[in-house]
């Protein structure tokens, strides 16, 4: 018996070892309190729906938010300085968005703000095939799921997949090589965040401003980024989301709190790069549940589809693509 306990104490210290070392570091920002979720400079990539919800957590009080931006990575590009034009002067916008993006997120989203008995006087919904089609969030730390929005019952899974990514060996050389030499080397690309971002920490607000003052000194596009966009594009075709009996249920929720709330509303699916449109019957669900007057379709071929200047990437456009879309929708 001893020794079973000695070799399960010997197989025990590097684990606990490395628990201490992740609740000490706390290099996710998932095991205690922040004052910012996010701070200058900061490279690692962290999950954007948890430090999302503490934010607001934190500051909902204070700004009295009542009017929030829901989507995946996608929706923040929709800028709050460009929104405001189209709302009332009193009004107190906050961005509300995950990576990745899921129904279930979008859902418990909305619920928890309801549950706290704040306001959402205007919403903006910014959906995509992607976010669509995943009716619980994907797995990864980055998408996990914030604990309070479940009312804990996912802390453990919560905790066990962001220390998981601790873990790994990739992730803790790059993560240890740019702590001591402050210096971003093209192997941190997957690990690490490329670019440095801007953080409205009233709004949580993340902005590129130093990739659009690349853009505009015709730097950024280079041939590594010009590249990426090769094959990108399935004119004539359409996404494979398929929305679950479950999905559909989440959004008819959403739409009775928005009518409770007297809410003001749009629904936004983008232009993607991809040129591919939204499955029609997927459309159709939509316009049933929120209203044909309040669902925008901008999936397929579009103007700005045709021009890789207005994504930064494949996968994201750029917030001059959202600030015309805000006019056609608000006009």
């Amino acid at each position: 018996m001893k020794k079973f306990i000695r070799t399960l104490s010997l197989f025990m210290l590097p684990i606990c070892l490395f628990i201490g070392i992740y609740a000490a570091i706390d290099v996710f920002r998932v095991v205690r309190s922040h004052e910012l979720f996010y701070t200058e400079g900061n490279r690692i990539g962290l999950n954007r729906g948890y430090g999302s919800t503490v934010t607001y957590i934190q500051q909902r009080e204070k700004e009295q938010y009542d009017a929030f931006i829901f989507g995946n990575s996608r929706s923040l590009f929709y800028e709050v300085k460009t929104w405001r034009e189209y709302l009332p002067q009193d009004a107190h916008p906050f961005h509300f968005d995950a990576s990745g993006g899921s129904v279930r997120g979008l859902r418990d989203k909305i619920v928890f703000i309801d549950r706290n008995g704040d306001r959402i006087r205007h919403a903006l919904l910014v959906l995509d095939a992607d976010l669509l089609g995943n009716e619980e969030p994907v797995e990864g730390y980055l998408y996990a799921e914030p604990p309070q929005l479940r009312n804990n019952t996912n802390w453990i899974d919560f905790q066990k997949q962001h220390f998981l990514a601790f873990l790994n060996l990739r992730f803790l050389t790059a993560w240890a090589d740019y702590s001591l030499f402050g210096t971003y080397r093209p192997y941190m690309k997957l690990l690490l965040t490329e670019t440095k971002e801007h953080y409205d920490p009233v709004t949580n607000e993340i902005s590129e401003p130093l990739t659009e003052q690349q853009i505009a000194q015709g730097t950024y596009y280079d041939e590594a980024h010009i590249q990426a966009f090769d094959g990108m594009q399935f004119e004539g075709g359409y996404s494979n989301e398929k929305l679950s009996s479950k999905s559909i249920e989440w959004l008819q929720e959403i739409r009775r709190i928005f009518d409770r709330h007297h809410t003001d509303y749009r629904v936004i699916i983008g232009p993607q790069y991809d040129q591919l449109r939204l499955r029609p019957e997927t459309l159709r669900h939509l316009r049933e549940i929120f209203g044909n007057t309040a669902v925008y379709d901008f999936s397929g071929p579009s103007k700005w589809s045709k021009d890789y200047h207005n994504y930064y990437e494949p996968y994201h456009y750029r917030p001059h693509v959202a600030a015309e879309i805000l006019r056609i929708v608000y006009r």
